[in-house]
């Protein structure tokens, strides 16, 4: 186990800081000056979506914004099954259609037709399979390429699909995109897109996520929650699926079970990988010790990320892990995996990062037994707060300024 260092990402590191942040309302001035005032937006899926995650999360964030300074926000996506055509959320609309498999190509193909809303700037939201707009767009853009999916084409397709998908994402599509800048979450994204894709280093920028207002909770002076549990509490969040790999922790508990009997790990999410969840928990004798807790509402989840004394993530493939930086701010320090986008999420001395399940069960097993090691990070795990989604906002839409400034 190690804790987390950072490597120089240059001056494009995009570091936000909540009492410097540029202002939004001055950008967005900006890009109403060059004629921008109506923004499409092309993703797979929206924050209503039963599978919806970090990047759902990421965009409603950013889009409410832009909405909220004024600007004329429309997002296209698959459709997501329950759930209305159209809707309004947080002052842009949504559309959605076509099916799982046909939608993405359903909307690239709307693109090539204009039959798309009318726009001044479009932003692509790269998740997976690309809409490849460079082909029919020819406007102001940005692409949010959050990481490469290679680890879940694995996951969630069998071959050849997953071999096709991932020949495409990394091998072909980039080429169509060496004109576009791109914005991903974490300087080590960025170092991995530019190491593995054709994607060049200066049209790659670096804009992290912010953490939302209600995760700014008061703290003792000491850094720590003043709600945290009185017994040893682990806390994992997100949707249940095999690439998270909620197994792994499950396993860590049902190790250090004999050590700390009064161990509870509390995972909230829904997905999928539920019912093997369930089973593993039963094998292992952990029914009374972790508690699958499905979807809760935002003010149950603040208080699960100030009651836990951890929070584990041991996910295989993430752009950032927005749950680690909502749990630091709430004074939770973490334990994950070495990963791309985590290596940034769990900021230095404010968690452990592992490469291995023997070195996730030690790391737990530290955090929990050394009561002034934990404080310590959970001191620095508040550095997070510094995280502001008005920045990230603002510099997403600075980006598409200044690609409008280019084509000029």
């Amino acid at each position: 186990m190690h804790p987390p260092s950072h490597s120089d990402s240059g001056a494009d590191d995009g570091r936000p800081d909540r009492s410097g942040a540029p202002e939004l309302g001055a950008t967005v001035d900006e890009a109403s000056r060059l004629g921008i005032h109506r923004i499409t937006v092309v993703a797979y899926r929206d924050l209503d979506d039963e599978a919806a995650g970090g990047s759902e999360a990421h965009a409603d964030a950013v889009l409410a914004r832009w909405a909220a300074a004024g600007l004329d926000v429309t997002m296209r996506t698959v459709a997501a099954p329950g759930r209305p055509e159209t809707v309004e959320r947080n002052g842009y609309r949504i559309v959605r259609r076509g099916g799982r498999n046909s939608g993405v190509p359903r909307i690239a193909v709307a693109g090539a037709l204009r039959r798309l809303p009318p726009s001044d700037g479009l932003v692509e939201i790269w998740n997976g399979l690309p809409f490849c707009s460079p082909l029919w767009w020819r406007g102001p853009r940005v692409v949010v390429l959050h990481h490469l999916h290679d680890k879940l084409w694995d996951a969630f397709y069998p071959r050849p699909v997953n071999r096709i998908g991932s020949a495409v994402e990394r091998r072909i599509a980039p080429h169509f995109y060496r004109s576009s800048p791109i914005a991903t979450l974490a300087a080590s994204g960025r170092h991995d897109l530019i190491d593995r894709t054709a994607l060049r280093p200066d049209q790659v920028h670096v804009v992290h996520p912010g953490v939302d207002d209600r995760f700014l909770v008061d703290a003792d002076g000491d850094g720590t929650a003043t709600a945290k549990s009185p017994t040893p509490l682990i806390l994992a969040v997100g949707r249940l699926t095999a690439a998270k790999r909620f197994d792994t922790i499950i396993r860590a508990v049902a190790g250090l079970g004999s050590e700390l009997a009064d161990l509870d790990l509390v995972i909230v999410g829904e997905g999928p990988e539920r019912p093997a969840l369930e089973a593993l928990i039963e094998a292992h004798g952990l029914v009374d010790r972790v508690h699958l807790m499905g979807r809760v509402p935002d003010e149950q989840l603040v208080s699960w990320y100030r009651s836990a004394w951890v929070v584990a993530s041991a996910s295989v493939s993430e752009g950032w892990g927005m749950t680690l930086t909502e749990a630091a701010a709430c004074g939770t320090p973490a334990v994950a995996s070495n990963i791309v986008g985590h290596r940034e999420a769990v900021a230095a001395g404010a968690g452990l990062l592992v490469d291995s399940d023997l070195d996730f069960e030690s790391s737990l097993r530290k955090l929990l037994t050394d009561t002034a090691y934990r404080r310590a990070l959970s001191r620095e795990a508040l550095a997070a707060r510094e995280l502001s989604w008005d920045s990230t906002a603002a510099r997403l839409l600075s980006l598409l300024v200044a690609d409008a400034k280019r084509r000029r």
